[in-house]
């Protein structure tokens, strides 16, 4: 099934169990490093689904890029314009941040916005948060940021 519904193939095992005279069939998925994988959505259109505790959600923009950019040997170069001082700004003071309110909030183009978001997580200043309600980007609480800007 997984060479005809995804794009690469997801790899797997499966296992057969028997309990209570049942038959269960258990399929072991790990993580790929050939993401993002397509599958087809209800729809029949191949989109990337990233998977969350039991559920499969539909990657984002952002998300995607940062498969992308994992792929690639070249490093992530950053320039310190005001909207990457307003997003790690926003972040120290905040416990999070939509994509939506920063583009708005920073006043840039959605495009832009993917770029500073997938570098960020790339660096590991950021990391994306996402549940079956929304994504949000918070401060990675790992990364040490001198947020003195001067």
């Amino acid at each position: 099934a997984s060479d005809l519904y995804t794009e690469p193939p997801v790899n797997f095992v499966s296992h057969k169990h028997i309990i209570d005279g049942k038959q269960i069939l258990e399929i072991v998925i790990e993580k790929s490093d050939e993401r993002p994988h397509l599958a087809p959505d209800e729809k029949g259109n191949m989109k990337a689904f990233v998977r969350v505790d039991d559920q499969n959600l539909l990657a984002n923009g952002v998300l995607i890029n940062v498969w992308k950019q994992e792929k690639k040997e070249t490093g992530v170069r950053v320039e310190y314009s005001e909207a990457e001082k307003f997003i790690l700004t926003y972040l120290s003071k905040n416990k999070s941040i939509t994509f939506s309110k920063f583009c708005k909030s920073a006043k840039i183009e959605h495009t832009y916005a993917k770029k500073i978001l997938t570098d960020f997580i790339i660096l590991k200043l950021i990391d994306i948060v996402i549940t079956d309600k929304m994504i949000c980007y918070k401060l990675n609480s790992e990364s040490q940021i001198n947020l003195d800007f001067k």
